[in-house]
C-alpha cells in the first residue's frame, strides 16, 4: 500500500489535500429537476412561442456555455414547465449523463435536465468543472434502461471533494484561461483552413498561378473547364493506378489464410489516417499480395492516397511519411504492424503513371517540364 503524501489525507473519494472537505452534492448547491408535464409531450399547442426550451442535446453540444436552443414554448407551454434564470448551470441526467453548461438566457427545460444553483460558499465555475470531470462516475451510477438516466436520489448524496472557496476560484480561473486559449487556437485554425480552401480552389483550377509557372500563353477551354494553355486534360487512369480493396465475405472459403489489419472507411479522415482503432480480417496469402497497401518491410510510396468508396463521400488524401501523429492518430510513416502488413478495404490510388485502365474520371493536370 502506497504512503499518503505529506499534506494529504485519505477520504471516501480518494486521497485529497488535507484542507479539503468531503461534501454531498446537495450541500454545495440547490438541485432542481426540470419540468414538462404536458401529455402527449409533442402536442403542438405548447410550442412555437418565444420562451427558450433547452434539451439535453443543447447542453451536450454547448461545451460549457449554452448559447442556442432547439425548441421554444409559448405561454401554454410555460404553464406546464418551469423557467430558470440566465446563468443557471444545467446538468444532463438522461441519455447523455453528466454534461454541463451555463445558460446565456432565461430558459425552461424538461425533466431530463437539472438546474444547479451553487451556495454562497461555492464557486459556480469551479462546480461546473468538477461536475464535468466526474461524467464517467455519474454514468456508472446511472440506471441502464432503454437509455441511461440518473435520479435525484442518487445525485444529491453523491460525495465531492471540496477545496476552500479561494482555491475553488483559483482553479476556476486557471481552467477558464486554458479554455479561452484553446478556443482562440480553434478559431485561428478555422481561419487558416478557410484560407487554405480558397488557395486550393485558385491554384488547382489554374485561376491563380505560382510565380515560377506564370506565363503569357493565356488560357484555353477544355471538356472539364477553362484551364491554363500549358495544362493538359488527362483521365485518372493516365495518372495513377486505382485498386479496390478486398471484399469482406464471411462465406468465402480460405486456404493458407492469415489475419491482418485492414483499413476501413472510419480510418480515412480529412488529410490523414486515424489508426487508433484497427480491425483484423482473415484473407488468403494470395490476396495479401494483391491488396497490400502499407507494409513495415517496404514502406508505401510517398504520396499514396486512400479514399472511401461510399458513405463518407469526398476523397481524402493521406500522404505517406508527411503527416505527423496527432494524439491517437499515427502517420503513414508508422505503419500498423501485424506480420508486417496493413490492408485496405478502401480504394487506394497508389502508383503514379502505372494504371490498370479501369477509371475514366478526367481532370486537368499541369504538364511536367
Amino acid at each position: 500500500m502506497s504512503e499518503i503524501p505529506v499534506g494529504y489525507k485519505k477520504a471516501e473519494v480518494g486521497v485529497i489535500p488535507a484542507d479539503w472537505e468531503i461534501e454531498p452534492f446537495e450541500n454545495l448547491a440547490k438541485i432542481e429537476r426540470g419540468k414538462f408535464t404536458a401529455r402527449p409531450r409533442n402536442d403542438p399547442k405548447y410550442y412555437g412561442g418565444d420562451i427558450p426550451f433547452i434539451q439535453t442535446g443543447d447542453v451536450t453540444n454547448a461545451e460549457g456555455r449554452i448559447t442556442t436552443y432547439s425548441q421554444t414554448l409559448n405561454s401554454e407551454g410555460l404553464k406546464v414547465s418551469k423557467l430558470f434564470p440566465r446563468g443557471t448551470l444545467f446538468f444532463t441526467i438522461a441519455a447523455n449523463i453528466g454534461d454541463v453548461g451555463f445558460a446565456d438566457f432565461d430558459t425552461a427545460c424538461p425533466d431530463s435536465l437539472v438546474a444547479i444553483t451553487p451556495t454562497k460558499s461555492v464557486d459556480a465555475i469551479w462546480l461546473s468543472y468538477e461536475r464535468a470531470k466526474r461524467k464517467t462516475a455519474f454514468e456508472g451510477i446511472a440506471t441502464h434502461n432503454a437509455q441511461l438516466n440518473i435520479n435525484l436520489e442518487k445525485l444529491r448524496p453523491h460525495l465531492l471533494p471540496c477545496p476552500p472557496l479561494s482555491e475553488q476560484r483559483a482553479i476556476a480561473k486557471g481552467l477558464s484561461e486554458a479554455d479561452a486559449f484553446i478556443e482562440s487556437l480553434a478559431q485561428l485554425l478555422a481561419k487558416k483552413r478557410q484560407l487554405k480552401q480558397g488557395t486550393m480552389q485558385e491554384l488547382l483550377t489554374g485561376k491563380k498561378r505560382l510565380i515560377a509557372f506564370a506565363d503569357s500563353s493565356g488560357y484555353k477551354r477544355t471538356e472539364v473547364r477553362v484551364i491554363p494553355e500549358s495544362w493538359e486534360v488527362k483521365s485518372l487512369k493516365q495518372a495513377a493506378e486505382v485498386r479496390s480493396g478486398v471484399a469482406k465475405n464471411s462465406n468465402r472459403k480460405l486456404t493458407n489464410s492469415i489475419f491482418v489489419y485492414y483499413l476501413r472507411v472510419a480510418n480515412v479522415q480529412d488529410g490523414y489516417l486515424d489508426l487508433s482503432e484497427m480491425s483484423k480480417l482473415e484473407v488468403s496469402r494470395s490476396d495479401f499480395k494483391r491488396y497490400e497497401v502499407l507494409s513495415s518491410r517496404s514502406h508505401a510510396p510517398r504520396g499514396n492516397a486512400v479514399a472511401p468508396r461510399r458513405g463518407a463521400g469526398r476523397a481524402r488524401r493521406a500522404r505517406a511519411g508527411s503527416h505527423a501523429a496527432r494524439g491517437n492518430q499515427r502517420s503513414l510513416s508508422q505503419p500498423v504492424r501485424c506480420d508486417g502488413t496493413c490492408w485496405s478495404s478502401c480504394v487506394a490510388c497508389v502508383r503514379a503513371a502505372q494504371c490498370s485502365g479501369r477509371s475514366q474520371w478526367r481532370s486537368s493536370w499541369p504538364r511536367r517540364g
